[in-house]
């Protein structure tokens, strides 16, 4: 057998045991996470929304647009309309299921941005160290020192009409330096493994060891921060909504729900409490779930909190 042949074998060997290892790996979180009680049935609740407000507006009469009288006034919950109608005789279940729909529209795209900016930053800046490093985290810093609130409200007020898609976007590209620091703060630790040091003897480019060896070994810190943005997102846009710098109607979310339903809720609370129930519920699912992918990537926080 010549030496080429052999060469390849091994080669073939070591891939295949490399992808070996990282099903075995994902097996192993996976155990993890479905022993998390609290975190599997947070997944389930939160697929049952996701469900809800994605065949909610097909499956239910009333849309967030429609009237469900001619007299405009508040009525409590009833059989025709289970959680009531709002002063301007729309139907409070079509509300929430059209707010859901946008607040989840939200907080993925700005996991999303967080993930595709905060992520790879990280891992550059880490990966270069140096004055790369410096700049790219002395622009991090500025972000953090930016008022956060405040300039995506001052963002928001010079457009017309305020759809989710630019309030993610707002969010998003002003919300990802945590993700940064995180990321950055692993890949300064692994840089130095062996098995970037051996990506490097072969001649990989740094392209191919961010993307192939670094990300992949903290996708459990970039899991758990994309639970933790949406969350932020969410309760974000609820805020802006509160402050008047959030979706405008005809749309609506459920920030904006609530906000429009705090002063009616000593004597309307269905205005109010319906879709600040359905806020809460999905922030603490992500919240939840994000416990869980902590746990199943890192099962020595369990130990240690123990």
């Amino acid at each position: 057998m010549s030496k080429t042949s052999t060469e390849t074998r091994t080669d073939s060997g070591s891939e295949e045991g490399l992808v070996s290892k990282e099903r075995t790996q994902t097996q192993m979180v996976l155990r993890r996470f479905m022993r998390h009680r609290l975190a599997v049935t947070s997944l389930i609740v939160l697929l049952i929304l996701v469900l809800i407000s994605v065949l909610g507006p097909y499956l239910w009469k009333w849309d967030h647009g429609s009237h469900a009288g001619d007299v405009p006034i508040a009525k409590g919950p009833s059989g025709e309309h289970p959680f009531g109608t709002t002063r301007k005789a729309q139907d409070v279940l079509g509300l929430v299921i059209r707010g859901t729909q946008q607040s989840l529209k939200i907080g993925l795209l700005v996991a999303l941005l967080d993930i595709g900016i905060g992520a790879i930053w990280g891992a550059v800046a880490g990966l270069f160290r140096g004055w790369v490093d410096a700049i790219m985290m002395r622009i991090v810093d500025v972000i953090f020192v930016v008022p956060f609130l405040a300039v995506v409200a001052a963002l928001s007020s010079g457009i017309t009409r305020v759809s989710w898609f630019e309030i993610a976007l707002l969010i998003g590209l002003l919300g990802w330096g945590t993700t940064a620091r995180l990321v950055r703060g692993q890949v300064l630790s692994l840089r130095e493994q062996e098995f970037v040091e051996a990506a490097r003897a072969v001649g990989a480019s740094n392209t191919r060891i961010v993307f192939r060896h670094l990300l992949p070994n903290v996708t459990g810190i970039i899991l758990v921060s994309a639970t933790l943005a949406i969350v932020g997102a969410i309760l974000t846009e609820a805020a802006l909504s509160f402050l008047g710098f959030g979706i405008q109607a005809p749309d609506t979310s459920l920030g904006a729900q609530v906000s429009d339903g705090a002063g009616a809720s000593m004597t309307k609370p269905w205005l109010f409490y319906f879709p600040g129930i359905a806020l809460v519920l999905i922030c603490l699912t992500f919240n939840f779930i994000g416990d869980g992918l902590r746990d199943a990537f890192d099962p020595r926080q369990t130990l240690e909190r123990k």
